[in-house]
């Protein structure tokens, strides 16, 4: 969407973001408002040489649009509320790793915390295995990323996370 100018371009993000919070159901709403989020991080605006786009690094509106994921996701049932946990740390983290300095490792930790407790929750079944795995996936991540960082290579660090 480069042949916005920044105005309009604001006008829909918002637009977007205000229209993806008023669907139906809670978990759409949570999902809806997190793919959000990118249009305030990467959308493309029409910048002062018509031909060249100016990518949009918002870190305020990005963390506004996760914040609200999450109030959306507590008012989720408990099986869907820990699957969209789990999907909106990994959003989290994917904006971390970008360079967005409202989201902290200490935040990142506390929302690992909140979704060991929820997975103590959840029933046997085989939802539950799947979640269970996505997070496991998750975490085997961040472990990735601790022992990159931890040998030189560049990006954020994860050294404020305890994964277990």
């Amino acid at each position: 969407m480069q042949s916005l100018g920044e105005e309009n371009h604001e006008t829909l993000r918002t637009n977007c973001a205000r229209s993806a919070s008023n669907l139906l159901k809670k978990p759409d709403q949570c999902r809806a408002v997190a793919i959000c989020s990118h249009l305030f991080w990467s959308g493309k605006v029409k910048g002062q040489d018509e031909d060249v786009g100016e990518e949009c690094h918002d870190k305020k509106r990005v963390a506004e649009c996760l914040k609200k994921c999450g109030r959306i996701t507590s008012q989720c049932m408990e099986g869907v509320q820990v699957q969209l946990y789990i999907e909106l740390l990994n959003t989290y983290m994917l904006f971390y790793e970008k360079g967005n300095s409202q989201i902290t490792p200490s935040f990142l930790k506390q929302l690992i915390d909140k979704i060991k407790d929820e997975l103590t929750k959840l029933e046997d079944s085989d939802e539950a295995k799947q979640i269970k795995q996505h997070f496991l996936n998750t975490l085997t991540h961040i472990k990735l990323k601790q022992r990159l960082s931890s040998e030189g290579e560049d990006g954020p660090s994860y050294d404020g996370i305890v994964v277990q």
